[in-house]
């Protein structure tokens, strides 16, 4: 049976994502919302998260971040959404539900972190590891992205979504241009 972390530091959420598994989800919400109808949704939401982790039997690590005691750490750790789910694998995030109420994005996230190389984007080395990339795939979407652009990096999340949505057929290669 596994138990949620309340994440109150950075220390904490080192902690979390570091020591005992390699895989961490962290929950970002607000616990004690003064607004009582959106206190009664996110109550429900963390009710079936504590459900859901309490019959997990992965070797998953969970975490709690109230986005009202903890902003600052919330910026840190770039959370934009409330009620969302960010899964770790070996202390980098690998996985973003976004703004969700329901547990089956929970599931599914688990589901990709078991196999963090189908998720993660993968960075040719070489223009020998770049050619037997393409020719070792049926289908290869290479991007080239600035990482000082706004819309450029949106676009990182557009294209794990497509991937998700076509079965992952595509070996993806990213390389990250700095300007």
């Amino acid at each position: 049976m596994s138990k949620i972390t309340k994440i109150t530091s950075q220390e904490s959420f080192d902690e979390l994502t570091s020591t005992g598994s390699k895989q961490a989800v962290l929950y970002f919400t607000m616990l004690n919302s003064d607004h009582a109808e959106t206190k009664k949704i996110l109550s429900e939401i963390y009710s079936k998260f504590e459900d859901f982790v309490e019959k997990s039997t992965s070797e998953t690590k969970f975490g709690v971040l109230d986005l009202d005691d903890q902003d600052e750490l919330a910026k840190v750790l770039k959370c934009s959404a409330l009620s969302s789910f960010h899964g770790y694998v070996n202390q980098k995030v690998v996985s973003k539900t976004g703004q969700t109420r329901e547990i089956g994005d929970l599931e599914e996230m688990i589901s990709e972190m078991a196999a963090p190389e189908n998720i993660l984007p993968y960075k040719a080395t070489s223009q020998e590891d770049f050619d037997a990339i393409l020719k070792n795939n049926e289908f290869v979407v290479v991007d080239f992205t600035a990482t000082w652009c706004v819309l450029a990096k949106g676009s990182l999340q557009s294209s794990k979504l497509w991937r998700k949505n076509r079965g992952n057929p595509v070996k993806t290669c990213w390389e990250l241009i700095n300007w």
